[in-house]
């Protein structure tokens, strides 16, 4: 029986190689997929993607040079396994947009902001940030208003808690389907200052459930095409 040790080392044999005719790459094939991860975005979750994680770490300065040349910045959070690209700050150097985004709408921004302010309060308590799906809706029944449409309101929330999975905000427990632990990574994509700035914008107002959130602060974007849970199981 062969060893993890054994195993990893005819892995990057296997990867030492051109991976086709031709191939001028240097990266091996899982290095290259953690890159390709990365450039799809929003988030490179090494819990849930624990190959690639582990090459990114091994090549990091390979895939960070590759990053740098299309003028993005590698973030790497090792403590708590995710990492994502965000434009780089070029100052005067006038530099190419790769990275198109959108804002979320004014449902999943609200969510966001109350997962952000739920992790705050579990974190200086010292546990975990776990919630529930129910309390979830709860919450965002009260920005959506006593007035809302029930099976348009049901669409939102679900649309909005798909969300936060694919940023990697909402980690799905194991106990339970309805269950979630919310992720150190939204304090990386909400800042402190953003937190108030959304929250100042939402002091007394309440809107229908698909209205956009064009106004919001800036901060808080969504990936122009979204990833396909399939995609994040081939690079387990």
């Amino acid at each position: 029986m062969n060893s993890p040790e054994s195993t990893d080392a005819a892995r990057n044999d296997e990867q030492a190689a051109g991976l086709w005719r031709g191939d001028a790459g240097g990266l091996k094939l899982d290095a290259r997929r953690a890159l390709v991860q990365l450039l799809k975005g929003p988030v490179l979750d090494g819990m849930r993607m624990p190959v690639i994680w582990k090459a990114l770490l091994e090549s990091e300065d390979l895939i960070r040079s590759r990053l740098n040349d299309l003028f993005l910045d590698l973030v790497i959070d090792r403590e708590q396994l995710f990492a994502f690209t965000r434009q780089a700050d070029t100052d005067s150097v006038k530099a190419p947009i790769l990275l198109k985004r959108k804002p979320l709408n004014y449902i999943e921004t609200y969510l966001f902001l109350f997962l952000r302010l739920r992790l705050s309060s579990a974190e200086g308590r010292g546990e975990r940030a776990v919630i529930g799906l129910d309390e979830i809706r709860e919450h965002l029944a009260d920005i959506a208003g006593r007035n809302r449409d029930a099976v348009g309101f049901e669409r939102h929330l679900a649309g909005a808690v798909t969300k936060a999975d694919h940023f990697g905000v909402l980690r799905r427990l194991k106990s339970g389907e309805d269950a979630f632990e919310i992720s150190p990574v939204l304090k990386m994509l909400m800042t402190a200052e953003l937190v108030e700035q959304v929250k100042d914008y939402y002091e007394g107002r309440a809107v229908k459930p698909g209205e956009a959130a064009a106004e919001i602060p800036a901060g808080i974007e969504n990936d122009e095409s979204e990833d396909d849970e399939d995609d994040a199981e081939d690079m387990e």
